[in-house]
């Protein structure tokens, strides 16, 4: 683990401490972890959007979503890949 005291990144953006101010057991806690754990992700908004389900592939044969057909045997859905 690295240690994030504030430090500027190389775009000049500084985060400070968000716990520097309040009191409790719980802010005291995460007054003192922040410096090492630093502030939460936020999320994926990085990375490219998944394709929808109907568009990604089968794991099983690797077609489309789209391609297959569902049925219904004994109160089960079944799913059928396609021929070829």
């Amino acid at each position: 683990m690295t240690r994030t005291d504030g430090e500027e990144r190389a775009d000049g953006f500084s985060r400070g401490n968000d716990f520097s101010g309040g009191s409790g057991f719980f802010n005291r806690l995460n007054r003192r972890l922040f410096p090492w754990l630093g502030p939460p992700p936020l999320g994926p908004y990085d990375q490219p959007k998944q394709a929808p389900a109907r568009d990604r592939g089968c794991p099983l044969c690797g077609h489309a979503m789209a391609e297959h057909t569902k049925g219904v045997s004994d109160g089960r859905t079944l799913l059928y890949c396609p021929e070829g």
